[in-house]
């Protein structure tokens, strides 16, 4: 079985990993590239018409529409663009492989985001269950990650299951934490390739280190609040959600969510029945923006006419004064807020995503200025941290060869396993063939 390294290697984002044997051959994610192999942020210009020879795409024999296709099948391991955004490009008869939450997120994604993602030959696989490619045997594992419905693949054949495993994004510190002490606790007999995610694999030290620390200070913050809260998070980041409304229930306040993430935890309810619903209790849907226009035009009235049961205006959201806690999406925070009046005291904007997208943008500044609010980020990270990933690694056969990916710091793997153990690869065509 054989390992094709064609991006990832050394970049965070735009993986693409291709595992061949006896002569099928499969793509592990083909997502949008954040950076460059230097880790220089990619030119937002390129991705608009992404090819091989301006590096978006990874040059991938016979995988795309002008090819003579000859990949079999390409594994989607989550939702996120990074790892899914450039299956468009894949040639129409090969068959692309997700769980059932990815590929409902893919389809909400077709709806609000665009441009639209082909997924007229999707096959859905099921965790924990084995499916064949071929002479290729593949068993996603479900895994804790601000993806919801995230997979690792174990990937191996008839002679030897367990030859390759490829973690995927995940971490050991959400909402389903269990996941990874349980895969801890059942290592993998005689696994041969650890293909090991390190976005995190450096020392930090973070505030809100898990997602439990993430809910407690919403529950501070909420118990304390003179007005309301206005909260910047992902509509599709489950988890975050989650917790959102678990502190809203134990500090008596009302979550006021957009129409998007409305239709989100609507449409995942097929997937899951733990997450909250538009109906429950102490729960507003607010209309804003779009949302309405797209789901019309796509999906018809129907689509949207449900949540109409449990509508508030957004200026009537401050009639509920210190009740009130705002999810909102980030490019929505500056109407929003122009239109629900502050009258019972001081109002917070918490941001709950990656602060790496706060660098480039100064409008939470001038709205707490224009406003009198205060700022506050809450949030922790949905990669593991590095002392995980090791614990990872060291409990499978001590033989197992790892294979750095999705990080900057695949030089660092060397200083925390055997000098023997590490096969850095590069990227574009870069092999290693599993003994």
């Amino acid at each position: 079985m054989k390992i094709t390294m064609h991006r990832g290697a050394k970049t965070i984002g735009g993986t693409c990993i291709e595992i061949e044997h006896e002569g099928t051959r499969i793509i592990i994610d083909m997502g949008i590239p954040l950076m460059d192999s230097s880790g220089k942020e990619i030119d937002k210009n390129l991705l608009k018409n992404p090819t091989t020879d301006n590096g978006i795409l990874p040059r991938v024999s016979g995988l795309y529409k002008e090819d003579i296709p000859t990949i079999s099948a390409v594994l989607v391991s989550h939702h996120h663009q990074d790892h899914y955004g450039l299956i468009n490009h894949v040639h129409p008869s090969i068959p692309i492989y997700a769980s059932q939450g990815t590929k409902e997120l893919i389809e909400i994604g077709n709806i609000f985001c665009g441009p639209k993602v082909n997924l007229s030959n999707i096959k859905i696989f099921e965790h924990w269950k084995e499916f064949y490619i071929n002479s290729i045997i593949i068993k996603s594992y479900l895994m804790d990650h601000s993806g919801f419905d995230a997979s690792a693949f174990l990937i191996g054949t008839e002679k030897n299951r367990n030859t390759i495993f490829y973690t995927g994004d995940f971490r050991a510190h959400g909402n389903k934490g269990n996941l990874f002490k349980k895969m801890i606790g059942n290592p993998f007999t005689n696994l041969k390739v650890l293909i090991l995610e390190g976005t995190n694999f450096i020392d930090i030290v973070p505030e809100y280190p898990d997602e439990k620390s993430v809910k407690n200070a919403f529950i501070k913050l909420f118990k304390n609040q003179s007005g309301p809260s206005f909260i910047c998070s992902s509509g599709s980041n489950i988890d975050r959600i989650v917790n959102l409304y678990k502190a809203i229930r134990t500090s008596r306040k009302i979550l006021v969510i957009d129409l998007y993430s409305a239709f989100v935890l609507d449409r995942l309810k097929t997937v899951t029945t733990r997450i909250p619903q538009f109906n429950w209790r102490n729960i507003r849907v607010y209309f804003e923006g779009s949302h309405k226009h797209l789901l019309e035009k796509t999906l018809g009235k129907s689509s949207y006419e449900k949540f109409e049961s449990r509508i508030i205006k957004i200026e009537d959201v401050a009639l509920l004064g210190n009740r009130a806690v705002i999810k909102i999406p980030p490019n929505r925070i500056e109407s929003v807020m122009r239109r629900v009046p502050n009258k019972t005291g001081m109002s917070t904007i918490v941001y709950s995503m990656w602060k790496g997208y706060l660098k480039n943008t100064t409008i939470y500044d001038k709205l707490c200025t224009k406003h009198g609010m205060d700022f506050k980020y809450i949030h922790t990270t949905g990669h593991a941290y590095r002392e995980d990933l090791v614990m990872l690694a060291n409990v499978q056969n001590e033989e197992s060869i790892i294979i750095p990916v999705h990080t900057c710091h695949g030089d660092d793997y060397e200083k925390y396993f055997r000098k023997e153990r590490v096969v850095k690869l590069e990227d574009s065509n870069n092999e290693y063939t599993v003994k």
